[in-house]
């Protein structure tokens, strides 16, 4: 399975940090996704971004840096 791109702004890490109570939790954003992700042997996706260090600076458009933590929570 291939998606397409991965692209996070601003409003989608601050989702994450209300989600994680202070810390970033992308996992409820993509939780929908597990039903159609799981059952494929192989699961590929772009990641659109480049991650910045975990503690930041995060930056969105037009120059995107954005929480690494996105790579685990796709990954899980």
């Amino acid at each position: 399975m291939f998606t397409g791109d991965l692209l996070l702004h601003e409003r989608l890490w601050q989702q994450a940090t209300l989600d994680g109570g202070g810390d970033l939790d992308f996992r409820p954003l993509l939780a929908a996704q597990e039903a159609y992700v799981a059952p494929a042997d192989l699961a590929v996706c772009h990641q659109e971004t480049p991650l910045a260090e975990p503690s930041g600076p995060f930056s969105g458009f037009p120059a995107f840096n954005v929480p690494p933590q996105i790579a685990d929570a796709v990954a899980a």
